[in-house]
């Protein structure tokens, strides 16, 4: 039997720097049992609305050669990710707290803490070598089946080893720590030391042009649809926004004013290849501030920002509401649109 060591990196999911990791060894020498012919039904493992303030942004790569996609044939999904993972907006939801379920009843075998919530390359010495799944859980289900659990947030963990629980019960925080680019819950499930994509289950020999036999239960299958693109955040802001600083939630330390910059920015997943966006900015007059309209895409994305801004007249900007608008056209229809408002005082 093939040994699997789960726990150094219990698994991991990052931007495009995502590649199969292996699980390495948290108790070294810990060995996956067989597999059996049931496979547990699973539930959501995330307390939140998806497709609202939670998100599926990297999907289990289905491609057994050296490209990606996943199980609908699109483009979410890193080559050789190996889990589902389940984002909230920033770190600001990590902040609030978001439950962290187990997506089936089983026991822990294993659970690891005290691993720092942050950006990989900000993290002090060791970082994440041996870490890369950061805080998490690996639940036994019987049968070979396990699910396990990356990147919750430091200090949430109330599952420990031995403990049986239900599903649904609340076992960490989704949290940023390990190799985590975003804040997110990485789930992998597992049949012996095979990584199975819960939306095409076991047989998936053929990619995704498979035949489906997914792990869900019908509950959480019709919270499941497939969003091949969303929006994350929209807002305004008086400095430049970033990807990262979004992520952060720095721009929300940074409203405009009638004498600052004003800028309005978009962020979003699922950007793909001959994609056209629009961005445009109203006054509290209904007039147009700043438009910018994009090149078709050349590339897929699975993360992406685009803000525009303007400096403040000599003047400065009218009082009253401004409202930026965006939308997001493929193949000549609009596909997705988001808007947001500040108030200039």
């Amino acid at each position: 039997m093939s040994r699997l060591t789960v726990f150094g990196s219990l698994a991991s999911s990052t931007g495009k720097r995502c590649r199969r990791i292996l699980v390495l060894a948290l108790a070294a020498g810990w060995t996956l049992s067989a597999a059996g012919a049931d496979a547990p039904r699973l539930r959501l493992p995330i307390a939140c609305r998806l497709g609202h303030d939670c998100f599926i942004q990297n999907y289990f790569d289905v491609d057994p050669g050296p490209g990606a996609s996943d199980y609908s044939c699109g483009p979410l999904a890193n080559d050789g990710h190996n889990g589902t993972d389940f984002r909230v907006r920033d770190l600001t939801d990590v902040a609030r707290g978001v439950p962290v379920l187990a997506a089936a009843a089983g026991t822990v075998v294993l659970a690891r803490d005290g691993v720092a919530d942050g950006f990989p390359d900000e993290q002090a010495a060791p970082g994440t070598q041996g870490r890369e799944c950061g805080n998490g859980v690996m639940l036994d289900h019987g049968g070979g089946w396990k699910t396990q659990y990356c990147h919750l947030r430091q200090g949430s963990l109330t599952a420990a080893p031995g403990q049986d629980v239900e599903a649904g019960e609340v076992i960490g925080l989704v949290g940023m720590s390990g190799l985590a680019e975003f804040p997110h819950l990485h789930l992998t499930v597992w049949q012996e030391d095979r990584a199975i994509d819960p939306f095409l289950g076991t047989g998936a020999s053929a990619g995704c042009r498979s035949a489906r036999r997914p792990l869900w239960h019908n509950d959480a299958a019709r919270r499941l649809s497939y969003l091949a693109s969303g929006v994350l955040n929209a807002g305004f802001a008086s400095v430049e926004p970033s990807l990262r600083g979004i992520e952060r939630g720095d721009t929300l330390n940074h409203p405009p004013g009638r004498h600052s910059s004003l800028w309005f920015y978009v962020r979003m997943f699922g950007l793909r290849p001959g994609d056209r966006q629009r961005q445009r900015v109203f006054d509290p007059q209904g007039r147009l501030v700043m438009e910018w309209t994009s090149e078709p895409a050349e590339s897929a994305e699975i993360h992406w920002v685009q803000p525009i801004g303007r400096q403040a007249p000599d003047e400065g900007w009218p009082p009253g509401r401004y409202r930026g608008e965006f939308i997001l056209i493929r193949q000549g229809a609009v596909v997705l649109e988001s808007f947001a408002e500040t108030d200039m005082r």
